[in-house]
């Protein structure tokens, strides 16, 4: 009796052993499960950009309004996009079909929706209060909605823009593209007699400090560039905006969001319109220029651009400053490269790019020494040779090019 009571006493045990060992392992499962979702969560909430989600009838601006809410800024020194190279992030995309004309675009006019002068947005970093600005960005410059300085108008005129007054409050300066260029891909221009002329541009600002230093650069040297602006930068930045076109600068537009993925048409659309609306409103400038983010030709937003008949300005010169380059490797890659009628890709905004602002006087001493002069995109489609059949890029360049800003 004694030894079935101790078997059974052992028996017992062992079941109890087991249980409490099976509890103690579900319930670890169960905690790292937990952990492990809330991990994830909050990695997924550092994407950038959100998935698309169904688009009511009504689109809403880009532009917002006064009342609407807005959410936090992201800290000084974030970046408004991927931080990996740009060429990665666009060789993860799948490849989507053009727009058909079936999906054609809406009529412009139904995405200018101005709302006033409540400007603010979350992606895109802001000088935050108390912070001095630095010396360059010019204090006289003109409110919201005030007329650009006599003296702005006087460099831009020499510079392929044509004033226009809609209105007796503003005058609208018009970067607009010759009728051999509308809807047209360009990748380079053939210059006449092949004059050593190059464009220098500059992609994803306005942007604190670096978009500065490089108007101080270009002021020094005497140059005028051509930017192609992000909305949401310009939306955080619209002082130095402002500053670029007051000191002559070409603008392009560069879409609101600087998205990679395939959008509907109605987005593609308001991606164009928000930022072509902003653009004027800020700094009274209306451009026939586009660049699409990453040279991404399959997306929608430069199909629809060339239902604007906006000229669509690629690039034959990269020298991947969105990348860990140093400046003289910068410099050396646009030297090698630079021919007449070239166009030089950089960035001013989207990121630190403090090698691209250190390599920007060595790359145009250097050019000077070889004998070039710097145009805008605007000039250097004046100065085109009509013999030259590769002027125009042909319309089924490739949609992923190789590099991109």
């Amino acid at each position: 009796m004694a030894k079935r009571n101790s078997f059974l006493l052992r028996r017992l045990m062992f079941v109890t052993m087991v249980a409490v060992g099976f509890g103690f392992i579900l319930g670890l499962s169960w905690n790292t499960r937990n952990s492990s979702q809330q991990a994830m969560g909050a990695k997924d909430s550092t994407l950038q950009p959100a998935p698309l989600v169904p688009l009511p009838q009504e689109i809403p601006s880009n532009l917002g309004d006064e009342n609407s809410q807005k959410p936090n800024p992201v800290k000084t020194g974030a970046s408004l996009f991927p931080p990996n190279p740009k060429q990665q992030a666009i060789a993860q995309l799948p490849s989507y079909p053009n727009l058909s004309s079936d999906n054609a675009a809406p009529s412009a006019q139904a995405f200018r929706k101005l709302t006033g002068d409540s400007l603010g947005s979350a992606n895109s970093p802001k000088v935050q209060s108390g912070e001095t600005l630095p010396e360059n960005l010019n204090p006289n410059i003109p409110k919201d909605n005030a007329t650009p300085s006599g003296q702005g108008l006087q460099e831009t005129s020499s510079n392929g823009i044509s004033p226009e007054s809609p209105s007796s409050e503003q005058p609208t300066l018009n970067f607009g593209a010759p009728p051999e260029f509308q809807s047209k891909i360009i990748k380079k221009i053939t210059p006449l007699e092949q004059e050593k002329v190059i464009a220098l541009t500059f992609d994803d600002g306005p942007w604190p400090r670096n978009t500065l230093k490089v108007l101080d650069i270009l002021k020094k040297n005497n140059i005028k560039a051509t930017f192609f602006w992000v909305g949401q930068a310009l939306k955080d930045n619209p002082q130095i905006g402002k500053q670029v076109v007051a000191e002559g600068h070409t603008i392009g537009n560069h879409t609101w969001h600087h998205w990679y993925h395939h959008l509907d048409a109605s987005t593609a659309a308001r991606e164009i319109e928000d930022t072509a609306e902003l653009i004027y409103k800020t700094t009274g400038v209306r451009t026939s220029l586009f660049r699409p983010p990453g040279g991404v030709m399959n997306n929608g937003v430069a199909d629809y651009a060339k239902q604007k008949k906006d000229v669509i300005v690629m690039w034959s010169n990269d020298p991947m400053d969105y990348r860990p380059h140093s400046a003289d490797q910068l410099t050396k890659y646009v030297i090698r490269k630079a021919q007449p009628g070239a166009i030089v890709l950089m960035h001013d905004g989207g990121g630190n790019h403090s090698a691209t602002v250190e390599a920007l006087p060595q790359m145009i001493a250097k050019l000077r020494e070889q004998g070039y002069k710097f145009v805008t995109i605007p000039e250097l489609m004046k100065m085109r040779d009509p013999q030259a059949s590769e002027v125009i890029a042909k319309k089924d360049l490739p949609s992923r090019p190789t590099t991109s800003p």
